[in-house]
C-alpha cells in the first residue's frame, strides 16, 4: 500500500510491518498513515513494526492522544509486540518520536536505530530469544 507519504509493506520472515514515510505528514495523514499500518499489520497477523522516519517531517503533537488512547491499545490487542523505529532526520520528529517512546515504554519495547538493516536485526532477534525455551522450561523437561 503507497500513497505520496507512506509506503506499507510486510516482511514475512520478521512477521513485521515495514512503513516506510517521507515529507512533511499533516495530523490528518499521519492518523490516516497508522490506520493503514493497522489494516495491513491485522490482515497479516504481525507482531512488530518497522517504522522508517528519516524522511518523516513533523511530528506526533497532534495525535499523541489518539495514539495513546486509541491506536496503541487496539495495536496490543491484536498482537503487537515491538516496534523498531529509524532515527528521523527532522528535528521535531526526533523530539515527537523520542516522547512517544517514554510513554510508551513500559507497554511495548520500542527503540530507535541509525539504520534499517540494525532494526531489522533487533525484530529478528527478539523472534529468536521468544522462541528459545526459558531457563525453568528447560529445568521442567530435565
Amino acid at each position: 500500500m503507497e500513497s505520496s507519504y507512506l509506503s506499507v509493506g510486510y516482511n514475512r520472515e520478521l512477521n513485521a510491518v515495514i512503513a516506510s514515510w517521507s515529507g512533511y505528514i499533516s495530523a490528518d495523514e499521519a492518523k490516516s498513515g497508522f490506520e493503514r499500518i493497522w489494516e495491513v499489520f491485522r490482515y497479516y497477523e504481525a507482531n512488530y513494526v518497522i517504522a522508517d522516519l528519516r524522511e518523516y517531517e513533523g511530528g506526533f503533537g497532534a495525535i499523541t492522544q489518539w495514539l495513546d488512547e486509541e491506536y496503541m491499545p487496539k495495536m496490543i490487542k491484536i498482537g503487537y509486540q515491538a516496534c523498531a523505529n529509524v532515527m528521523p532526520e527532522d528535528f521535531f520528529m526526533s523530539v515527537s518520536l523520542n516522547d512517544f517512546q517514554n510513554k510508551q515504554s513500559g507497554i511495548v519495547p520500542l527503540r530507535v536505530f541509525a539504520d534499517l538493516n540494525t532494526a531489522q536485526t533487533w525484530i529478528s532477534q527478539l523472534q529468536t530469544s521468544k522462541n528459545e525455551p526459558t531457563p525453568d522450561a528447560l529445568r521442567a523437561v530435565a
